[in-house]
């Protein structure tokens, strides 16, 4: 019927397998990185209108000192988060503007760094979908 759609589905779960592997992976590492005590600058929900009705999602951001040099990021955790409200509204509660945080970083590249060394359970959950999504390309796609 489409004879296309295996391969636009075996594109997309690649993608999608290999940004999760690449997720997973940082959040391990992330682990044994040394951390340095860093401030929250900015702490803010915006909320965008979409196609399906809104999306929310924290803008945060941190500085931090390695070795007598600043540093800032805005990188909470690794993985995907998804834009519900109540997920903004609950890491905005975390972390809201002034606090001081601990702040996690790869010693090899101190500008790479995280507020948690978790992968966020979202990101497994995208990963089903997309795969569920994928299934149905080749599915139909035969």
């Amino acid at each position: 019927m489409f004879p296309f759609f295996p391969y636009i589905g075996g594109a997309i779960l690649l993608f999608a397998v290999g940004k999760t592997a690449y997720e997973a992976y940082w959040a391990h590492q992330s682990k044994q990185w040394p951390s340095t005590r860093g401030k929250i600058t900015e702490s803010m929900i915006r909320r965008t209108r979409g196609s399906r009705g809104y999306s929310y999602q924290l803008l945060l951001q941190y500085n931090y000192e390695v070795d007598g040099e600043e540093y800032k990021s805005s990188r909470i955790v690794f993985g995907f988060i998804w834009g519900y409200q109540l997920i903004a509204r609950e890491q905005q509660r975390r972390y809201p503007k002034g606090k001081r945080v601990d702040v996690y970083y790869f010693p090899d590249n101190p500008s790479m760094a995280t507020l948690e060394t978790t992968l966020q359970p979202e990101t497994y959950m995208t990963l089903v979908g997309v795969g569920l999504i994928c299934g149905m390309f080749l599915l139909f796609g035969g």
